[in-house]
């Protein structure tokens, strides 16, 4: 399984590439959501030792778990952006 390379994006701002990590996390934490929110009756694959296959149910509960697990640890990024005010005062100090 070869990953495709990511795309360059060209990036102005430290705002601007905080708006993109923030994008990027949202929509892995959504990904993750809706993975660990999959119905009973959809089938669970994976691919294992280079064959893919269903998961066994307790294979998929193992799954699952370890898929709450990462989104809990993911959940909330290590920052958060504020919008500020650059005002002459603040740029003199």
């Amino acid at each position: 399984m070869t990953q495709e390379a990511n795309p360059v994006v060209p990036v102005a701002t430290v705002d601007d590439f905080a708006r993109l990590i923030a994008d990027w996390h949202a929509d892995g934490i959504t990904q993750l959501e809706y993975v660990e929110n999959v119905p009973g009756d959809v089938i669970v694959k994976a691919v294992i030792d280079g064959v893919e296959r269903a998961l066994t149910g307790t294979e998929r509960q193992v799954f699952l778990a370890g898929v709450s697990v990462v989104r809990s640890i993911f959940e909330k990024l290590p920052f958060e952006t504020i919008l500020a005010q650059v005002g002459s005062d603040d740029a003199q100090h």
